[in-house]
C-alpha cells in the first residue's frame, strides 16, 4: 500500500511539474503573441503614417498645379479684357455717350 501512496505521489509530482511547464510555455506564447501583436500594429501604423504622407503630398501637389493652372488663367483673361479694352475702349465710351443723351 505504502508503494502505491508512493507511487501516486510521485504521478501527483509529475503532472504538477508538467502543469507548471505548461502554464510557463503558455505564457511564453501568450507574451510571444503580445509581441508579434505589438510589432504588427507598430509596422502598420508606419505603412499608414507613410502612405497619409505621401497621398498628402500627392494631394499638394495637385493642389498647386491647380492653382498655378487657374492663375495662368485668370492672368490670360485679364490680358484678354485689357486688350479688348485698349482696342475698343472708344468705340463703347461713344456708344456709351451716345445711350445717354439718347435718353
Amino acid at each position: 500500500m505504502q508503494t502505491v501512496i508512493q507511487k501516486l505521489s510521485e504521478i501527483e509530482t509529475a503532472a504538477t511539474r508538467i502543469m507548471d511547464d505548461a502554464a510557463a510555455k503558455k505564457k511564453q506564447m501568450d507574451q510571444k503573441y503580445q509581441d508579434d501583436c505589438d510589432a504588427f500594429d507598430r509596422k502598420l501604423d508606419e505603412e499608414t503614417s507613410k502612405r497619409l504622407e505621401e497621398l498628402r503630398k500627392s494631394l499638394d501637389t495637385a493642389a498647386e498645379h491647380d492653382l498655378e493652372d487657374i492663375n495662368m488663367q485668370t492672368a490670360k483673361a485679364l490680358e484678354d479684357l485689357d486688350r479688348r479694352y485698349d482696342m475698343q475702349h472708344e468705340k463703347w465710351a461713344e456708344q456709351i455717350f451716345n445711350h445717354l443723351i439718347r435718353k
